[in-house]
């Protein structure tokens, strides 16, 4: 999902991106369970930032 939909989607509005970019989906995340991981980081880390946020609100 993450090589294919995440990674694709964005290489596709790139203008031109035929010319621009070369991109292999198993080149960059070939274990499943790298993408996982990434997933959770994301979450994890973004969690992180909206708990500071909020508190840098109030």
């Amino acid at each position: 999902m993450f090589q294919v939909k995440i990674i694709g989607d964005g290489i596709a509005k790139i203008n031109n991106s035929k010319e621009k970019v070369i991109y292999k989906p198993d080149a960059i995340l070939p274990d499943k369970n790298v993408e996982g991981w990434v997933f959770d980081i994301a979450n994890e880390y973004a969690g992180k930032i909206l708990s500071e946020l909020e508190l840098a609100n109030k």
